[in-house]
């Protein structure tokens, strides 16, 4: 389950961020292999969980994948 109240911090780029601890993990495993992520929420079961990484493009995680994150 999704605990958005409790953001993780996760250090990119050397400043300290704070990311919804059910994305935490998957946002620091790109940004290590290169894959630079600009914002993330996980949509909190209202709404899909996005990715924005620096391409311009923006990854969707699908609301039925986010109770396996």
């Amino acid at each position: 389950m999704c605990k958005w109240d409790s953001d993780i911090p996760v250090i990119i780029k050397g400043k300290e961020v704070k990311i919804d601890s059910c994305l935490a993990i998957l946002i620091d495993e790109m940004n290590r292999a290169g894959i630079e992520t600009l914002a993330s929420c996980c949509g909190h079961f209202k709404t899909p969980g996005i990715i924005a990484i620096k391409n311009g493009g923006v990854d969707i995680i699908l609301p039925q994948l986010k109770e396996m994150l």
